[in-house]
Order: structure tokens, then C-alpha cells, then sequence
């Protein structure tokens, strides 16, 4: 897009004036359309100063996603083919299943807020705006529908690993939490349309609460839900949380597509597993599941040993057990 040109020709030179006959010049468009995207980008927070026979100068800018930041960090990045960002959208999962006929396998969809969010069992997703990540990967991998719990044990490695290399002490609440102090920090929603042996496309989507206040959560969650920011009491670059995901991301698709090895990322969740070695209660629809936590099997399965059985558990709810 010509504003996301303007604006990396702006932040490529923040300390100098660039002037308008440069930009028209090098994008090939009339002084007045880049006078137009200058007010736009204004419109969306940025500060950008002006003089006439000086030009614009970058110099600030809001806490919004930059697409070609994203891009250019993620340059050897060969998982990621399209960026879609959005100020506002509905739900990134949503759109990428309203939009599946037309979306690029690779479409990262990147949204600053979301007005139905939503995890698992359609429960609500708090997203504020310009706070957290919001966004779905859009795929169409070459895999049995089978393999969809090892799908969201790579995304959840994924998530943990970029937090953990930040010595972020958080942990994975199987199947689709990451955890921290006890309460959840970030959630995925993965989601596909397929046949009985292959998967038409594939839809991983994941909240990941950053910069949110302590205040910021609603009084419903804010006993079960936090953010970095309210952990730690600092900001963090969402861009660069993101980019380390999508990176590590691509790594484990990659070892899950060429060599059916998901290794790596199991012994990253069992590392640092929520429910591993405890007695937990798994509900599965109405049916209610008692036992110990004792394994996480080669697909992502929990092995739950039951009055001395062993069985293994693909799907639920997990809750850890309070004795009386």
C-alpha cells in the first residue's frame, strides 16, 4: 500500500525532513495524493511534522502493527506469504473462514482489536485495542485432519518458547492456554474444514495479552487473566513477541511437514506443563473425567492414568482437581 511506503520512507529517515517532491518522485503520485496519506496516517496516531520547502518528519509513532516492519523482519520467513492488518475487525478467525475462497495459503491476519473475539466453545476474547496480539495464520497444509491437536501443540510450543527466551516464567495449560502465576495469559482457537482424509484449510488463531493494565480487565477475568504488562510492570514490543512466535512457528510446521516430527515442541510443553504430575478433571461435553496427569503422548494426547489405568485424551476441558 502507498501510505505503508510513505510511512517506511518516513521512518527510514526520522532524523531528517523528507520533502514531498521526493516522496511523489520515488512512489510515482501527485504531491497532493501524498499530502492525503499523511493526513490519514495522522488520522491513525502517528506524528508527523510539517514545513513548507521541508518536507515531512516522522516523529512518533502509536502502538499500532507496522505491515512492513512485519514484513521486513520477517523477510527469511518462508511460512508467512501475506499480512493483513486491520484496525478493527470482528474476529480474525471468522474472517479467515468468510474469506477462505480467496486467502493465500501463508495469510498472517493481524487486527488491534477485536468486537467478538472469542476461544474455545465460543467464549468471548477480551481485545483491547492496541494492547495484545490478535491475529489468525491462515494455511492449507498437506496433513490428515488426525494431526490437528499436534497443530496446536506446535502453535503453543511456539507461543511459549518466544515468552520463555524473554525468562518469562509461563507455563502450558493443555490443550490451547499459555499460563502465567496461575492465571491465563494467552489462548488459541484452531480451526479447520476438511474431508475425511485430508484438511481443506486450516485456521490457527491466538490472543496473547501484552500491554493491558491491571485495570484494564473487566471484572469477570481480571481474578483469572493477565497481561506481561501487569505482571511485570513494563511495555513490551508486541511486533517483536509476534515475530519470534511466527519464527519458531515456521520452524515446527516445518519439521511436522517434512519429517512428521513434533518432538521439539511436545518436550517444550511437558517442560513446562501446567497439569503434568497432577490430578486434574477433564470434562468432555457432559461427561466428567477424574485422574493424574502423567505424559503427553506423540500426538498431543494427554495420558491420564485412571484408578491405575492409563488412558489417553485427545479433546476437553482440564481443570486442575481440589481435594477436600
Amino acid at each position: 500500500m502507498l501510505k505503508d511506503e510513505i510511512l517506511l520512507t518516513l521512518s527510514s529517515n526520522s532524523k531528517e525532513f523528507t520533502s514531498g517532491e521526493d516522496i511523489s518522485d520515488k512512489l510515482g503520485i501527485s504531491r497532493a495524493a501524498v499530502w492525503k496519506y499523511i493526513k490519514t496516517l495522522r488520522e491513525e496516531g502517528y506524528i508527523i511534522e510539517s514545513y513548507s520547502r521541508k518536507g515531512y518528519k516522522l516523529i512518533s509513532s502509536p502502538n499500532i502493527f507496522s505491515v512492513e516492519g512485519l514484513k521486513s523482519s520477517l523477510v527469511k520467513n518462508s511460512l508467512i506469504k501475506e499480512i493483513l492488518h486491520y484496525n478493527t475487525i470482528d474476529s480474525t478467525n471468522d474472517f479467515c473462514k468468510n474469506s477462505s475462497d480467496t486467502l493465500k495459503d501463508g495469510t498472517l491476519v493481524l487486527a488491534e482489536t477485536q468486537t467478538q473475539g472469542r476461544g474455545r466453545f465460543n467464549r468471548p476474547w477480551f481485545s483491547p485495542k492496541g494492547t495484545g496480539i490478535f491475529c489468525s495464520i491462515f494455511l492449507k497444509p498437506k496433513l490428515s485432519p488426525y494431526d490437528i491437536s499436534k497443530i496446536t501443540s506446535i502453535i503453543c510450543a511456539s507461543i511459549a518458547k518466544a515468552l520463555l527466551d524473554m525468562n518469562i516464567p509461563i507455563s502450558v495449560k493443555w490443550p490451547n492456554d499459555i499460563y502465567l502465576d496461575g492465571k491465563k495469559l494467552g489462548g488459541i482457537l484452531t480451526e479447520m474444514k476438511c474431508d475425511m482424509d485430508e484438511i481443506n484449510y486450516l485456521i490457527i488463531g491466538f490472543g496473547l495479552n501484552i500491554n493491558q493494565s491491571k485495570e484494564d480487565f473487566p471484572e469477570d477475568i481480571d481474578k483469572t487473566a493477565l497481561s506481561l504488562k501487569s505482571y511485570l510492570n513494563q511495555d513490551f514490543n508486541r511486533e517483536e513477541i509476534l515475530v519470534s512466535i511466527l519464527n519458531n512457528f515456521e520452524y515446527f510446521y516445518k519439521a511436522l511437514l517434512n519429517n512428521s516430527d513434533s518432538k521439539e515442541a511436545f518436550q517444550i510443553i511437558k517442560d513446562n506443563s501446567y497439569v503434568l504430575n497432577k490430578e486434574v478433571i477433564i470434562l468432555k461435553g457432559k461427561e466428567s473425567i477424574a485422574g493424574k496427569v502423567i505424559d503427553l503422548g506423540h500426538n498431543g494426547e494427554l495420558l491420564l492414568d485412571i484408578n491405575g489405568k492409563i488412558e489417553q485424551i485427545y479433546s476437553g476441558e482440564v481443570s486442575l482437581r481440589v481435594k477436600n
